[in-house]
């Protein structure tokens, strides 16, 4: 496992059980107790998550009509450059960071030192791009209409959109689990996310609690003003792409957002991530504020956390 393949490491997303080693002819009876595991002991998830999705797609919210109106001081392009600008950014300052840390290492605690270290580097610059973007912190030009809720039921609605997203994406993690483990009769890994494989070998230390933070403070907001801030209000507003709906700029930005992630996890880590990208972007639709799925984002990422401690 190479430490490049980490730099754009950001979300965290972990299996529900830990896999048995086996090997020969008792690889297939370990698969099979494996499997039975899952359905002793996370088997719900899956009707629960489909349940939740159901109600949530015959559900008025779903439909995204009646928005509020939020003020707006640049042009999609602009939007789409700082986007490219933010991730170009990023990209340099993690490069630079590994220069300064030296050659890569095969030893885990060195690793995870590395990855902290260009993760606050890559944060800071990504950061520094999107918030001095003209436009973030003008005034409202006269006649613009803000509509949106304020910042307490905002970041409560966050926590909402966590409750409704997350059975749908720990069953979508569950059950491709299961299919990939059926079809191929291969064991899978304990965790679905290269990062917390590395967290789990080195365990406890300063570096570990550092990219936690990070993990739930810091790549929260960098991220979501990227994405949902930038690209997808940017896509809303490009009425040639998008024809101004709503649900078209949420999926496109969630297509972009997992394939950002797809070199550090699993490919049912990457729907699962997708399901929790259309929930983040749904979340801010509703609300117009970048506190929502902020808060929605920061919550899942604790979440799994907290269950990968478990393992």
């Amino acid at each position: 496992m190479g430490i490049v393949s980490l730099l754009c490491v950001t979300t965290a997303t972990a299996y529900t059980e830990t896999a048995a080693a086996a090997g020969g002819s008792d690889r297939a009876e370990a698969v099979a107790s494996e499997t039975g595991s899952w359905l002793q002991g996370g088997w719900w998830i899956m009707p629960l998550g489909l349940i939740v999705l159901i109600l949530f797609a015959s559900s008025r919210a779903a439909r995204l009509t009646r928005l509020p109106r939020q003020p707006w001081h640049f042009r999609p392009g602009m939007g789409y450059s700082f986007v490219l600008l933010a991730i170009f950014a990023g990209a340099v300052g993690a490069q630079v960071a590994l220069y300064f840390t030296g050659p890569a290492s095969d030893v885990p605690s060195d690793m995870l030192r590395t990855l902290t270290i260009v993760q606050i580097v890559s944060l800071a610059c990504q950061g520094a791009v999107v918030f001095a973007m003209p436009g973030w912190w003008m005034r409202r030009a006269p006649g613009q209409e803000d509509t949106r809720p304020g910042f307490a039921f905002s970041a409560g609605f966050g926590v909402l959109g966590l409750v409704i997203f997350w059975p749908m994406v720990q069953a979508t993690m569950l059950g491709g689990v299961m299919v990939r483990t059926w079809l191929t009769g291969e064991a899978p890994d304990a965790f679905a996310h290269d990062t917390l494989i590395l967290m789990d070998d080195v365990g406890s230390s300063v570096w570990s609690w550092v990219l936690t933070a990070l993990l739930i403070l810091a790549v929260p907001v960098v991220e979501e003003a990227i994405y949902r801030g930038l690209l997808q209000e940017s896509l809303r507003r490009h009425r040639s792409l998008t024809n101004g709906s709503p649900w078209m700029a949420v999926v496109i930005t969630s297509v972009i957002f997992s394939l950002m992630h797809g070199g550090v996890t699993s490919l049912e880590g990457l729907v699962s991530i997708f399901i929790l990208s259309l929930g983040l972007g749904w979340a801010f639709v509703r609300t117009g504020r970048l506190i929502t799925p902020i808060i929605m984002h920061a919550g899942f990422n604790a979440l799994n956390l907290l269950l990968a401690s478990f393992q």
